[in-house]
């Protein structure tokens, strides 16, 4: 008998485990989703005058950054003065900084590549996009919410897991530019939605403090050992 323990971090990754493991180890298999330090990204909101909206992934093929060039024409022709701050570097990186100069769109990007303050970036952003055509979870939702920020991203499977439709932010589940950007209209310019999906999105993030999930997992190898 196999006493070995297997660990997914959401019901995708769940399901996705029990269709490819044997009928006898299915029993073995324990959701346990990620966690973060909620303390970092609990962060002193910085007001500018432009809309600041934050995007942190690698620029990998699932992570999608591409989306946000037809989204930031759409915001453009909605007459919205904006930037986009796209954290992360990968072998993508590139083919997007020409496809922003080919659109002309440089002064609505901003991208610095990795950061070890990704938490400045939440301070000064209003609102967290995601565009990841997959997310075995999703941490950086987590740690947006954390800093109170609300999250509109496409539906990405694992990311199901942790955004409650119009509380904690918006899911879409198709890649319509269109309805991306007429959700972060409608945050914007409902001020009463905005302030009461900041404040669930942060008490949210709270339920995934890594304290917590120490402690699940220490009581996990516990019972395990016995």
């Amino acid at each position: 008998t196999c006493h070995n323990q297997f660990i997914t971090i959401s019901n995708d990754t769940k399901v996705f485990l029990e269709q490819n493991i044997g009928n006898t180890l299915k029993k073995n298999i324990i959701l346990m989703h990620n966690a973060i330090n909620c303390n970092r990204f609990q962060v002193d909101r910085v007001e500018t005058e432009k809309l600041y909206l934050v995007n942190v992934g690698s620029f990998v093929p699932k992570k999608n950054q591409k989306f946000f060039i037809p989204l930031a024409k759409d915001l453009i022709k909605k007459g919205l003065d904006f930037k986009i701050a796209l954290l992360g570097d990968g072998p993508l990186r590139n083919d997007f900084i020409a496809e922003m100069k080919i659109n002309k769109l440089e002064k609505y990007f901003e991208l610095p590549g990795n950061v070890n303050n990704v938490e400045d970036y939440y301070a000064k952003s209003k609102i967290y996009i995601h565009a990841a055509l997959y997310e075995p979870f999703g941490l950086v939702l987590l740690e947006a919410m954390a800093a109170g920020l609300p999250v509109i991203c496409l539906d990405g499977k694992g990311n199901r897991d942790i955004i409650e439709d119009s509380k904690n932010g918006f899911i879409l589940y198709n890649q319509n530019v269109a309805n991306f950007a007429d959700k972060i209209i409608q945050l914007i310019e409902n001020k009463e939605l905005y302030q009461a999906m900041s404040m669930y999105a942060q008490e949210y993030a709270k339920k995934y403090d890594i304290k917590d999930y120490v402690d699940k997992l220490l009581d996990m190898y516990k019972k395990s050992m016995k």
